[in-house]
């Protein structure tokens, strides 16, 4: 063998081991490779820890989707990613805001009944008020009238922030009351789509897909210390993406997944569980930013 060849192996060598030929002398290219190895060693995690990071997380948003997974994403964002991700949001253009000191007549008014409920709703004070009775266990919802902005046949916005000051004036303490997104429906509630993000006076907040006009099979319950029975609580949702960040009262209480409506509009909801229960609620301060529709 030439001399400045790698070193050969010997199948033959006895037990199946292999014999080695050693050079006599190590090259320079031998020498250059070996300073390669050696920084590698040293300086690769370092170089490379950020992308196998991305890379993590790409692999995992890409297994929710597979999987159709919605719910607790499991590993929460750093509390100062998500305050930093708020501060930039709340940037964004407003896309609608309400005080419901007087009515504009956009927002839904007056008395309904059907098979679930009798309700009503007006501004009173300065709020928007729901009075609602169960005639079965029940999820009602109104949509935010953002039609003068984007249009009957526009499909809502993608990435958005969310806020609304809120609480349960009388009323059972599992009744919960919120918001929903997302909204990509017929406005029949028999087969629309959303996400609900709610919260009761137990202190838990409820995250709960619907699809198609049927509901996820049990919601995500987090005991949240934050919320403030019978008091207002002002509750705010992020989404970006799939991903939605959520804060109570200014304090971060987590974030979740989805995996459908990638586009839809916002609103508030109110939801009983028992027949025969009456709540009143009252909704005010709503404020809803966006980059833009389908941004």
């Amino acid at each position: 063998m030439a001399e400045n060849q790698f070193p050969t192996f010997d199948p033959k060598n006895e037990g199946g081991r292999q014999g080695r030929k050693w050079l006599p002398f190590v090259p320079a290219s031998l020498i250059t490779w070996f300073l390669f190895v050696l920084i590698f060693v040293v300086e690769g995690p370092g170089l490379f820890s950020q992308r196998q990071e991305v890379s993590q997380q790409v692999t995992d948003l890409e297994i929710l989707q597979e999987t159709n997974q919605v719910g607790k994403s499991g590993e929460l964002e750093p509390e100062d990613s998500a305050y930093i991700l708020r501060n930039q949001v709340r940037t964004w253009p407003i896309v609608h805001e309400e005080d419901f000191s007087e009515s504009t007549g956009w927002w839904e008014l007056g008395n309904r009944e059907n098979d679930y409920l009798i309700e009503s709703k007006t501004f009173s004070q300065g709020k928007y008020k729901w009075q609602v009775e169960a005639l079965q266990p029940f999820s009602t919802w109104v949509v935010a009238p953002l039609g003068n902005i984007l249009g009957e046949q526009e499909r809502g916005f993608k990435d958005f922030y969310l806020r609304v000051q809120m609480r349960m004036v009388a009323g059972p303490r599992d009744a919960t009351y919120g918001v929903i997104f997302r909204y990509d429906g017929t406005w029949n509630q028999d087969d629309d789509s959303y996400y609900q993000m709610a919260i009761n006076d137990e202190q838990f907040l409820y995250f709960n897909p619907k699809y198609d006009g049927i509901w996820r099979a049990s919601p995500d319950r987090d005991f949240i210390s934050t919320i403030n029975p019978n008091e207002n609580n002002t509750l705010e949702v992020i989404g970006i993406g799939w991903h939605f960040y959520i804060f109570i009262n200014n304090k971060y209480a987590g974030d979740y997944w989805g995996t459908r409506m990638e586009t839809g509009r916002v609103g508030l909801t109110v939801s009983l569980t028992q027949v025969g229960d009456k709540a009143v609620f009252e909704f005010d301060n709503f404020e809803f930013r966006s980059p833009g529709p389908n941004q």
